[in-house]
């Protein structure tokens, strides 16, 4: 029991770690006297700004010492343990940034009055300042956690989903097209706050060929408030394309060459054009990834005292090529409002040979052999666009978007069956072809309000509209006699039509300077209709529901602070869940779908304590109905394996989170990330009810080296003990990945050399293993081997900064429910 054994057997341990860090920080604070740095904020009326952003920086390169967010008063105090030189700066939405002139801070522990920044709503250019800061690669907010993808060097030249596959708290489940976070499948996966309505297999296909170069940051939200859909329980990830504020022309482009079993090629510019009230900023990537990989699966079902076993390797060499762009405008037609709009397409195509061969024996004789030739391509297209307008004035903002999205996928598929005798004889050979269309239009529009009514008082609202049409045609046909005959029982179209009205409110209170709090109270009403042509309104449901959340926050000093939470959310049948289709993977293999499913309503509880950078963080959810993806039914009687869609009575989650960054010295740096985790299912399997039950421990470090000559050094790995998905079980994986960075001499280019996966580890084992069940199951896949890379990088343009202006994204509150690949 080792989730118990680390959290209660070993509490004294945990404790003396504790103990010992404390020791480290007083220690490191003691070591020369504290100066206190104040100052205040105001607009250009005199009021206080409150909720300001100030920032100390090192008057040298302008690197980012702390941050602050200003009190109801406009005030600000840091405290500071190092001599030097440092300026101030200060931003506020809708106001131009400010910098103050260079101060000094002694040995001596003298204080340093900043005075008042004053803050002025006209847009007036500023002296050109070089701001150069280095992030860590994650970074552990109270409700989110943030992955710094620009910064790091073994991110360099990697595609999203590799960078997601090391995240603390995600799993990335490319068999099943499954992104699990804090044990939890319900994701939702936004681009720049606007949720991709994708099916999850091509999300994930899509964030396979997508090129870390045109990615700032991932954030990985695990409460998400009122402004967000209520749809998915595990949270949302957010990945965040560049955007760079500067003036003039500037940008990046990036190009990667790399072998693991087979080549992989990315390459990727992005760019900003920002010139008085005119704002141009898009990126557009290519890759061609390679990669051969060797599957295996084990079936053994018990039927009238007849075992019989099923053992299938896959030898498959699949290529994919991915082609993504996005182009952006904003102007400002004023200094308080700015329209913009936004178009962005991908072409991504996945095609794969495969030679499978699939033994099957009765009483571990050898009965039946089975060579597949597969040949299979699943092609998605996406067009899209956006328009969205933003006002602000004072302490009002409103926003309101329009966004629309077309998919396509198309997915044929040829099968070779070659049967044979368990002595080697020739029986008979099958050929099968199966072909899925489908099509997604998706229509979302939003209006946003807030008002920050004082200085302790805000409210925040808003309605949305999202308009979901789906069709998907599939046809499967076998080649009989000389010609192709169609099969009827699996030859189908369907159409689905869902509309999801919501309404939403939440009001931010400041009690005082140390205590705050955020209610939130989110209404959605759904209406959903699924049928086919002879068999209309197969599901017509029509139900709606709120969903309140509650966060509070007490600060007991600048360094300490307590937030508790709390939020219900609902995760829907995806659309292709729902779809009653039957294909096959191999003969006796199929994926189902399940009309029958319902939504599934979760309830989360959590408290975060912020101890300086340190955060320690526990967390109890409760699903109720869960879905839980591709869960494996076997038939004994015909040897039949069925990979369905199912809502399980309930999955119950308690988990820890530490957070430890580390200064080791001025060249090392380190960040730490522990999750322990317990977690029970309670399924039923041929209506009989059972409980799955694991504790789970994931580690994942990162070592940051500064060398002389502008060399850098990180080594990032992780370990994951044995989690559990629906009613499966994956054994322990872990990774290590080392990438070396060479900045050459105008610091705007840079070499990097890395090695993913070193000990070529990732290998995924999951397993059913419920003998008395008569459900024993085994696989085991590598997706991305051990891969060897060497990736070049140029920055161009300059660097004058200017504020970036805030974006609504009424997609942010979308959410497509087209889940699973057919």
């Amino acid at each position: 029991m080792l989730f118990k054994i680390f959290v209660f057997e070993k509490r004294h341990q945990c404790n003396l770690l504790l103990a010992i860090t404390l020791l480290l920080c007083l220690k490191n604070t003691n070591t020369i006297a504290q100066s206190k740095i104040r100052g205040k904020v105001i607009d250009g009326a005199g009021n206080a700004l409150a909720n300001a952003n100030v920032l100390l920086l090192n008057a040298e390169d302008s690197s980012l010492v702390k941050g602050f967010v200003t009190s109801a008063s406009g005030s600000y105090i840091f405290d500071s343990k190092r001599t030097g030189k440092y300026l101030i700066t200060s931003t506020y939405t809708g106001y131009t940034q400010v910098y103050t002139p260079e101060f000094i801070i002694n040995s001596n522990g003298e204080n340093v009055e900043v005075g008042t920044i004053t803050l002025a709503e006209n847009s007036t250019e500023l002296s050109a300042v070089s701001v150069t800061i280095t992030k860590p690669l994650f970074e552990q907010k109270i409700d989110r956690m943030i992955i710094n993808v620009r910064n790091s060097i073994t991110a360099v030249g990697s595609t999203v989903l590799d960078i997601l596959e090391r995240s603390p708290g995600v799993i990335v489940d490319r068999q099943n097209n499954v992104i699990t976070m804090s044990g939890k499948n319900g994701v939702v996966v936004m681009i720049n706050g606007k949720i991709n309505h994708m099916p999850f297999s091509a999300i994930l296909q899509l964030l396979s060929g997508m090129n870390s170069a045109n990615v700032e940051k991932i954030e990985l939200i695990t409460t998400p408030p009122a402004n967000l859909d209520a749809e998915g329980n595990a949270g949302f990830i957010n990945i965040v394309l560049v955007d760079d504020p500067s003036f003039g022309t500037n940008g990046s482009y990036s190009a990667t060459i790399g072998y693991g079993r087979g080549a992989t090629t990315l390459t990727g510019i992005n760019f900003n054009h920002r010139n008085g009230k005119i704002n141009f900023n898009g990126d557009i990537s290519f890759s061609r990834i390679e990669a051969r990989q060797t599957f295996s699966f084990y079936r053994k079902v018990n039927y009238n005292s007849k075992v019989t076993e099923s053992n299938t390797v896959s030898d498959r060499d699949p290529v994919t090529t991915n082609y993504n762009g996005r182009l952006g405008f904003d102007y400002q037609v004023t200094a308080k409002t700015t329209v913009g709009a936004e178009i962005s397409a991908y072409d991504d195509a996945f095609r794969m040979h495969a030679d499978n061969t699939n033994d099957i024996f009765i009483n571990r004789q050898l009965d039946t052999l089975i060579k597949v030739n597969n040949q299979d391509l699943d092609h998605w297209s996406k067009c899209g666009g956006s328009l969205n307008l933003l006002h602000t004035n004072h302490r009002e903002k409103i926003s309101f978007e329009v966004d629309y999205d077309s998919y396509r996928n198309n997915n044929p598929n040829n099968y070779s069956n070659t049967y044979y005798s368990g002595t080697g004889d020739s029986l008979y050979n099958q050929q099968t072809n199966s072909g899925k269309v489908t099509v997604i239009n998706i229509f979302v529009g939003s209006l946003e309000y807030s008002n920050k009514l004082n200085d302790n008082l805000s409210i925040d609202a808003g309605v949305k509209a999202s308009s979901y049409g789906f069709t998907n045609d599939v046809s499967v046909s076998k080649f009989v006699l000389g010609q192709w005959i169609p099969d009827n029982n699996l030859t189908t179209s369907y159409r689905l039509r869902e509309d999801i009205p919501a309404a939403y409110s939440s009001l931010n209170v400041t009690i005082d300077e140390k205590n705050s709090m955020k209610l939130g109270l989110r209404y959605e009403y759904t209406n959903t209709n699924l049928g086919m042509p002879m068999h209309e309104d197969i599901i017509d449901k029509h139900y709606g529901k709120f969903f309140p959340s509650f966060f509070a926050t007490h600060k007991f000093n600048d360094n300490n602070a307590v937030n508790v939470s709390y939020t219900q959310r609902i995760t829907r049948p995806t659309f292709n869940d729902l779809a009653p289709f039957v294909l096959f993977l191999d003969p006796n293999t199929f994926i189902s779908g399940n009309s029958e499913l319902q939504p599934s309503i979760s309830n989360s509880v959590s408290v975060t304590w912020l101890l300086k950078q340190f955060l320690f963080s526990a967390s109890y959810n409760n699903e109720k109905n869960y879905i839980a993806s591709f869960q494996t039914s076997v038939d004994s009687v015909i040897n039949k394996e069925y990979l369905i869609s199912q809502n399980l009575p309930s999955l119950k989650t308690i988990a820890l989170n530490i957070a430890m960054p580390f200064t080791v010295t001025n060249w090392w740096n380190m960040q730490n990330n522990i999750i322990g985790r317990w977690q029970r299912v309670n399924a039923i399997f041929n209506s009989k009810p059972f409980t799955v039950e694991q504790e789970n421990l994931t580690i994942n470090s990162t070592q940051t080296f500064t060398l002389p000559k502008d060399f850098s050094v990180e080594a990032q790995g992780y370990y994951r003990s044995g989690s559990i998905f629906g009613t499966s079980v994956a054994k322990a994986i872990g990774a290590l990945n080392i990438g070396v960075q060479k900045k050459l001499k105008d610091n705007k280019s840079k070499f990097t050399f890395k090695i993913s996966d070193v000990f070529n580890t990732l290998v995924v084992k999951i397993s059913n293993n419920f003998p008395e069940q008569n459900l024993v199951t085994h696989g085991n896949f590598q997706f991305v081997p051990r891969t060897f890379s060497l990736i070049f990088t140029h920055n161009f343009g300059n660097k004058n900064l200017k504020a970036n202006r805030e974006k609504s994204a009424a997609a942010e509150e979308g959410r497509t429910r087209v889940e699973k690949k057919f």
